[in-house]
């Protein structure tokens, strides 16, 4: 089993290295370097092995990200989805903020994918 937490994009800068996926601005950019690590991860697997990706979502300047819809659409023929557990969100440094202005619920969520290895 591999269990792997990714950070939710740029929200919280772990480091200032070049590896680190928190470091990186570019939407597209994240996705596709959280995808490449979690083909490692996949690859590291024994077949028939387990993949638990803990992943929340981001909402930034009003704009809603779903990472977990795109970790499960990394999904393909080496790895298949086999559970997805909701997990509520405690303890936030956002729930600290107040968003007056703000239209729709804050994010108090975080999803655990757990995918297998085929063979």
């Amino acid at each position: 089993m591999v269990w792997v937490h990714p950070p939710y994009w740029n929200i919280i800068r772990y480091s200032d290295h070049i590896a680190d996926l928190s470091t990186i601005d570019v939407f597209e950019e994240f996705i596709a370097a959280l995808e490449a690590c979690l083909i490692r991860c996949i690859e590291s697997l024994n077949p028939g092995g387990t993949l638990a990706v803990l992943i929340g979502d981001v909402r930034r300047q009003g704009q809603y990200y779903c990472l977990a819809h795109h970790v499960m659409d990394m999904s393909d023929r080496l790895v298949s989805l086999v559970s997805v557990i909701i997990k509520a969100q405690h303890n936030c440094s956002s729930d600290r903020k107040r968003y007056g202005s703000m239209k729709h619920v804050p994010i108090k969520h975080e999803y655990c994918l757990l995918f297998q290895k085929s063979g």
